[in-house]
């Protein structure tokens, strides 16, 4: 039952946060006997045949990724299921770069992570998968193991899954018939900023489990017709049959569309639910996304931006209608047009940081800390570019519709007249029955 239930967890978990990026290879470990730096000595095969798990995390200082799972991962899992909690697991952190267990051990200090730290010069034969990864091991009773790359994740998901995933293929669970969401995409720019009323148009990512965690290709293609209920905050809606062979054409391993468009309201929480057939795992069937607000949409107050990312890794703009309009490596500044919306995704987010900001005062309107957001690509984050410039009020010729004022966030306030906004800038915003938008930045000084 305990097992069971870890099994439920995990699809739960999977369900939430996706498996992007979770790709294990499997083999049997090689025996190795190594140090700590408190001079304790462990042998790998001598932990295994008395009943533990371990997990061996090969990283460095210089791998954000490695930090945040070891800070925010690791150290939960230790506590959890270390000594001091069921006492079924040992991890090690490998610093397998040529560095004085002085060095380690400062960095670790400041890391505050309290299992076992161990110092070598180079991974050991049988773990050295590539020189420039990271790897992390998981490595059952049996001495078969599982691994994956170094990446970093949000720490609750990263603390169930690093253990349940150990419990899932350490018991052998077929996971072949397992179809899971494995990605629901957030609504467009132009349903965030443009359309009224709304319309959100869900596109779906389905794979086998087995194939997302063992990258094993499944015996039986997507190619059978499947339902998608639809749910909007908790109440049913609607139900969509999708045919991926109606075309003529299917993929062997996964299957993605694009529903037809519901209407929304912004903060809907839209619910959608797959119904595949010979699906035996129906608890991560299911998967969720807000609809976000418009006063939550960063705002930059001119039409000149720039955005930045490791140097090999790139970036990505889409305007309004999802058209890719500016790609970038690196750094790049670029001109954006004025009173639209935008979208922007940064790729190796498990490796990079990224961040978008108003060129001109070079306040940040996006940042994405390494390690943040599982998967290669970030999920598609929103802006608004405005422009501050004022237009002749003969130009507008038409009934007000609203009139507002804006911080430089972008946040709708609640006063409607300058005298009652403190001291700051702010932008006032007319908009008018034919659709124009004046916009004006104001300072009340009082």
């Amino acid at each position: 039952m305990k097992n069971f239930l870890r099994i439920l967890f995990i699809l739960l978990f999977v369900t939430l946060y996706g498996t992007t990026n979770i790709q294990a290879q499997q083999g049997d470990a090689t025996d190795i006997t190594f140090t700590d730096l408190d001079g304790n000595t462990y042998n790998l095969f001598n932990l295994t045949s008395s009943g533990y798990r371990v997990i061996l995390n090969f990283a460095s200082v210089s791998c954000g990724p490695c930090q945040h799972w070891a800070e925010n991962v690791g150290e939960a899992l230790w506590q959890e299921y270390g000594p001091n909690g069921d006492n079924s697991l040992r991890i090690f952190h490998i610093d397998y770069k040529p560095r004085t267990d002085e060095t380690v051990s400062e960095y670790i200090d400041d890391w505050e992570i309290t299992y076992p730290v161990v110092n070598l010069q180079s991974i050991p034969d049988g773990y050295n998968h590539t020189d420039d990864f990271s790897p992390r091991f998981y490595i059952c009773t049996d001495n078969k193991y599982f691994f994956t790359g170094g990446g970093g994740y949000s720490a609750s998901f990263s603390m169930l899954y690093s253990y349940y995933f150990l419990d899932i293929l350490c018991e052998g669970y077929d996971l072949n018939k397992d179809v899971q969401i494995l990605e629901l995409g957030l609504p467009t720019p132009k349903t965030l900023c443009e359309s009224t009323p709304l319309y959100y148009s869900p596109r779906i990512y389905i794979n086998r489990l087995g194939d997302a965690l063992l990258n094993v290709q499944p015996d039986t293609p997507f190619y059978y017709p499947y339902d998608i209920e639809i749910f909007i905050n908790g109440e049913y809606h609607s139900t969509q049959t999708h045919d991926p062979a109606a075309d003529g054409s299917y993929n062997s391993g996964f299957d993605e569309t694009f529903l037809d468009p519901i209407p929304v309201n912004f903060n809907d929480k839209v619910l959608v639910k797959i119904d595949f057939p010979g699906d035996n795992f129906p608890y991560n069937d299911t998967m969720s996304v807000i609809i976000p607000s418009y006063v939550s949409t960063p705002t930059s107050t001119t039409t000149k931006l720039s955005a930045q990312t490791c140097s090999d890794y790139s970036f990505q703009v889409y305007d309004s209608n999802g058209a890719l309009i500016h790609s970038a490596i690196g750094y790049s500044e670029f001109e954006l047009e004025a009173n639209s919306c935008y979208q922007i995704n940064f790729s190796n987010i498990q490796q990079c940081a990224g961040v978008l900001k108003d060129f001109a005062t070079g306040e940040e309107l996006i940042y994405m800390d390494a390690g943040e957001y599982a998967g290669y690509t970030s999920p598609g984050f929103y802006f608004n570019v405005i422009s501050t410039s004022d237009i002749e009020e003969s130009s507008i010729n038409s009934a007000i519709k609203d009139s507002y004022f804006l911080n430089l966030l972008g946040k709708r306030l609640s006063a409607t007249n300058l005298e009652d906004l403190p001291k700051g800038v702010y932008l006032h915003l007319t908009e008018y029955e034919n659709g124009k938008v004046q916009t004006k930045k104001v300072t009340p000084i009082w």
